[in-house]
């Protein structure tokens, strides 16, 4: 029981440290404003996220663990390299539509954060995730696996944008036939 709670407690930080970043911005919101917002203390706050921006990457290594995590969810037991594609592709959206927060957090500060992540994290590589082992295997036409990587998922970036203004006039279906087949053509051979 306990541990339930402090998860929750955990998550209501976190939801409530995305809410008031992208409201009032990282340099906009105080530590008091997040424990205010999630029901806490500053003292019950970990020594450790007591700062300003070490909350703030704390934050975005949290957020990129659990886009990590959902798409290994999604792509558990894929073996066959094309679908596993398709896959990632799907759970990326389905992460961005699910929790927009935490993919928004993670989009804006994947730039200067990312780097300062420990080797160790659990941050989501797409070319970890299959481009490599599709590439060796043959599966994928050779290439460099991190530009395969950064082509995917500035694919699917520019996807999301526009599905969240609404630009794009089709449906969820259709959308993931269409990237499916975009993420296809830059990693196959054929």
């Amino acid at each position: 029981m306990a541990r339930t709670r402090a998860h929750s407690k955990r998550d209501e930080l976190i939801a409530s440290a995305l809410r008031l970043f992208a409201n009032q911005g990282i340099r906009g919101t105080t530590v008091r404003d997040i424990a205010e917002a999630a029901g806490v203390t500053e003292g019950a706050l970990y020594p450790a996220l007591r700062r300003q921006e070490q909350l703030a990457q704390s934050l975005f290594g949290e957020c990129a663990r659990m886009l990590y995590e959902h798409l290994m969810r999604r792509s558990a037991g894929v073996e066959d390299p094309q679908e596993q594609l398709c896959t990632l592709a799907h759970g990326f959206i389905d992460f961005a539509a699910t929790r927009p927060e935490a993919y928004e957090y993670v989009m804006a500060r994947h730039h200067e954060s990312v780097s300062e992540l420990p080797p160790t994290s659990r941050c989501p590589r797409m070319s970890s995730c299959g481009s490599s082992r599709g590439i060796a295997s043959g599966a994928f036409r050779p290439m460099n696996a991190q530009l395969g990587a950064g082509m995917m998922i500035g694919l699917l970036l520019r996807t999301v944008f526009f599905v969240q203004r609404g630009l794009i006039e089709l449906t969820a279906e259709q959308i993931e036939a269409e990237v499916c087949g975009a993420v296809q053509r830059i990693f196959l051979t054929q």
